[in-house]
Formats: structure tokens, sequence, C-alpha cells
């Protein structure tokens, strides 16, 4: 069935993919390329969707064990609160931006795997 997956916190891929959210937000805001607009919202979606997940493994890399064991805890008390699909942009909104910006600036340089000694 081929190797088996690496942790989330070592996901990391080609900084110049970049070029495919630059390129999908082009084509959604120039009234000119509104023929395309569904090309652009197909490559949003499909690169924001590979950023969130860098930006996951950004967040696993940062928060504690003891800390993410309690986390999916809070996310539970604020779905009632807020209502899920707040909870859920929120999420997407943070995540998005870690990933995004762990292209310029590697956030996950200076920090050791976990489990073993700093």
């Amino acid at each position: 069935m081929g190797p088996p997956l690496g942790a989330l916190r070592e996901l990391r891929f080609n900084d110049q993919l970049v070029w495919g959210v630059v390129v999908g937000v082009t084509i959604l805001l120039l009234p000119t390329l509104a023929g395309y607009r569904l090309v652009g919202l197909n490559l949003v979606c499909f690169f924001g969707t590979l950023y969130a997940l860098r930006g996951a493994g950004v967040l696993s890399c940062w928060i504690p064990e003891r800390v993410a064991l309690w986390l999916p805890l809070g996310l539970v008390v604020l779905v009632p609160i807020l209502g899920p699909v707040w909870v859920l942009l929120a999420l997407l909104a943070v995540t998005f931006t870690l990933g995004l910006g762990d292209t310029w600036r590697d956030f996950r340089a200076g920090t050791s795997p976990r489990g073993s000694p700093r």
C-alpha cells in the first residue's frame, strides 16, 4: 500500500505553490476575468486547503501536548456559543494565515520535534 503518511507537524511543500493562491485571487478580483471566476474559485479552494493544512502543522508544532488534549473540548464549547460556521471560519482563517505566513517565515525552524530535548 506504500509508506505510511508522515506527521502533520512535518507537512511542508514547495514555496512556489503560493502562486496558485495569487493567481486564484487575481482571477476572482479582476472584473475583466469574470468568465474565469469558477477557475479562480477552484484555485483558491485547492491551494487554500493546502495552506490550511500547512498552518495546522505549524499549530501542532507550537501547541504543547497537554494543551492539545483540551483544544477539542474548547471547540465543542465554542460551537454552541458562536455557531459552527463561525468557529469553522475562524479556524480556517487562523490555519490558512499561519500556513501562508510559513511560506515567508519558517515558523518551525527553531523548534525541535516532540519528545526530543531542545
